[in-house]
């Protein structure tokens, strides 16, 4: 399976530094750094890239996700209770 067009943006610059140094050091972080280098390129050939995003702007996507769940959860809640009253009152 080969993807392509694939940007992943990752908010531990560490990490990402790591993924595009070629130095080699023998901790363990390094090994699985390579070790996802190796399941990238099996899986991602052309205009796939590893970017660092700032955790301010993930944070804002985080909390824009919760809210949205927050508000399903609501409107699931609110629907059944109206069902619930429905078939009481019938």
């Amino acid at each position: 399976m080969q993807i392509n067009n694939v940007t992943f943006e990752i908010d531990s610059k560490r990490v990402v530094d790591s993924y595009h140094s070629d130095k080699r050091d023998g901790s363990d972080h390094k090994a699985i750094i390579r070790e996802c280098c190796n399941t990238y390129s099996a899986f991602f050939t052309t205009n796939a890239k590893v970017e660092f995003i700032r955790r301010q702007v993930n944070e804002v996507s985080c909390s824009l996700v919760r809210l949205g769940w927050l508000h399903l959860m609501l409107v699931t809640v609110f629907s059944l209770v109206n069902l619930i009253v429905s078939k009481i009152l019938v």
